[in-house]
C-alpha cells in the first residue's frame, strides 16, 4: 500500500492534468485516476510486468478518462 501512494504522489498532478484534457472536468479527471489506481491496486502484477509501465498506466488512465466522458455525453463519441 505504501507503493501505491508513493506512485500517487508521484505522478498525480501530470495525470490528473491529462485525465482532464481527455474529460474536460477536473472531477472527472480525479476520478478517472483514482479509478486507474484501483486497478493498479487490484492487480500490481500486471504493471509490475510492463516492459513500459509507464506508458501501461497511461493506458489505464485514459481508458478511464474515456469511459467517464462517454458516459457524461454519449452523443459526442
Amino acid at each position: 500500500m505504501s507503493a501505491l501512494g508513493f506512485l500517487y504522489d508521484l505522478t498525480a498532478p501530470r495525470l490528473i492534468r491529462y485525465a482532464c484534457t481527455l474529460t474536460r472536468h477536473q472531477d472527472d479527471a480525479e476520478d478517472a485516476v483514482q479509478a486507474a489506481l484501483v486497478k493498479v491496486a487490484l492487480k500490481p502484477r500486471f504493471l509490475a510486468e510492463a516492459d513500459y509501465p509507464w506508458a501501461y498506466f497511461l493506458k489505464f488512465v485514459l481508458i478511464e478518462s474515456l469511459s467517464i466522458a462517454r458516459r457524461r455525453n454519449p452523443l459526442n463519441f
